[in-house]
C-alpha cells in the first residue's frame, strides 16, 4: 500500500483503522488459501488483536508478511500478520482467529 494523505488521521499519521484493515484482510485471505480447492472459500473474523508499534506516514510504502495455521477442527484458523514500511521498520502486528467455509 502506498500511504496517501487521505488515509491519514488529523495528526497526519496513517490511520490505525487502515492498518487494522490491511492486517485483517491479509490474514483472512491467507486462511482461505487452498491450492487444491475447486471453489473459493470464505472466512469470517472471530477475534482480532492489533499492536501498533510505529506510525505510518504519507509516502510510506507498506508490505504485509504473515503466517496462518489450521486448528484441529480444520474450519478455524489462527493467523499472525505484520506490516513493514520501506525501511523494513515494523509498524503493526495482528493476531486473529477465523472460521473458514
Amino acid at each position: 500500500l502506498d500511504v496517501r494523505a487521505e488515509l491519514s488521521n488529523a495528526n497526519g499519521l496513517l490511520h490505525g483503522g487502515v492498518l487494522m484493515t490491511l492486517l485483517d484482510s491479509a490474514s483472512g485471505f491467507a486462511c482461505t488459501f487452498n491450492e487444491t480447492a475447486t471453489t473459493r472459500r470464505l472466512s469470517v473474523t472471530l477475534a482480532f488483536t492489533t499492536q501498533f508499534i510505529k506510525a505510518g506516514r504519507e509516502g510510506d510504502v507498506l508490505t504485509i508478511l504473515g503466517a496462518w495455521r489450521p486448528s484441529t477442527s480444520q474450519s478455524t484458523f489462527a493467523a499472525e500478520t505484520e506490516i513493514y514500511n520501506q525501511a523494513n521498520e515494523l509498524l503493526a502486528t495482528g493476531a486473529a482467529a477465523y472460521i473458514v467455509s
